[in-house]
């Protein structure tokens, strides 16, 4: 599942995805993937931090989890770079990539995921 608010950034990431074999539904915001009620079976989650909607990428991840009985694999994706945004995710417990995204470190993080 891609989170995404920035039609140019989801369009290669679901592009990237389907070439990879994945089966990749992409959403605007938060509050519409939330409404899906079916994310149980995705087996990953690609999101940016700073989605339009109520819900950061954080606070949607965090919602996903506690609805799933499983490990979340999850990378965020972030434009922002402040030092105070760079404090705040070094406690993240999924792995964030700057922006422009790094296609084959985004490939790497996704192949790391274990059950």
């Amino acid at each position: 599942m891609v989170v995404e608010n920035d039609d140019l950034v989801a369009s290669g990431l679901v592009s990237l995805l389907r070439e990879m074999g994945a089966v990749v539904r992409h959403f605007n915001n938060a509050e519409e993937a939330l409404a899906r009620k079916d994310d149980t079976c995705t087996d990953y989650f690609i999101v940016d931090y700073a989605l339009s909607g109520k819900l950061n990428g954080f606070q949607f991840l965090k919602a996903i989890q506690q609805r799933r009985n499983k490990p979340l694999h999850a990378v965020v994706i972030a434009g922002e770079t402040s030092t105070q945004f760079i404090n705040n995710i070094s406690e993240s417990p999924w792995p964030v990539l700057h922006k422009p995204i790094n296609f084959t470190k985004l490939a790497l993080c996704l192949s790391s995921f274990s059950d």
